[in-house]
């Protein structure tokens, strides 16, 4: 995980979402509401991959972060995955962040950092 301002970013750097990284992802998100995190972007820049499991584990970052208020993003959805997502209509209670919608981010002093950080 890393910080860039307000928004933590989680780095998701396997290339098949796999049952061992289920509870790494589930504490990470745990321990970032334990720091009073508001705004939380899922990178799935590296995943080639996911299975139900791993639907299974955003369907739960999902109704956690409704519980927690939390603004849970995913970015960098290959075609694959993002197809995968829309199939299952996870598409509609999860958001789903392109490059594009980067500069809507409500911190535009942050802007170009959360880009620059996200595609290096």
């Amino acid at each position: 995980m890393r910080n860039i301002g307000n928004i933590h970013v989680i780095d998701l750097h396997n290339k098949i979402f796999e049952r061992k990284y289920v509870n790494d992802l589930k504490n990470g998100i745990y321990s970032l509401i334990e720091k009073d995190a508001q705004n939380i972007l899922i990178n799935f820049t590296d995943l080639e991959n996911i299975d139900a499991i791993g639907l299974g584990v955003l369907l739960s970052i999902q109704k956690i972060a409704l519980v927690h208020n939390l603004n849970v993003r995913l970015y960098g959805l290959r075609p694959n995955i993002l197809q995968i997502i829309k199939q299952t209509h996870l598409n509609r209670v999860m958001d789903i962040c392109s490059e594009r919608e980067l500069n809507n981010i409500n911190l535009p002093a942050q802007r170009q950092q959360v880009y620059e950080a996200l595609i290096a």
